[in-house]
């Protein structure tokens, strides 16, 4: 795990860097590789990563919960590139 900042947080790996788009969402340039990434790089380091390591409602390493008004809670797991309607792995916990 890299060494924290002073403030306890963790820095970014060499070459990356923390935007943000024009509705202000995070995101993420690897300038190694010149990808982006809505995952923090970081995220490896402090996430559990699998659904079985989770505690309550968290969601492992590159998985986000989101809400829409029409079709209500869904999950989009970055990782894979694929949205779920419903999260069975924390449901059946």
């Amino acid at each position: 795990m890299p060494k924290r900042r002073s403030g306890g947080e963790i820095p970014l790996p060499e070459g990356w860097e923390e935007c943000r788009d024009f509705d202000g969402k995070v995101f993420f340039i690897d300038h190694n590789t010149h990808q982006t990434s809505w995952i923090d790089p970081r995220d490896r380091f402090i996430k559990p990563q699998t659904f079985a390591d989770c505690i309550g409602d968290e969601l492992p390493y590159g998985w986000e919960g989101c809400h829409d008004p029409e079709i209500g809670v869904y999950y989009i797991d970055h990782i894979n590139r694929k949205l779920v309607r419903r999260c069975s792995s924390k449901t059946n916990r």
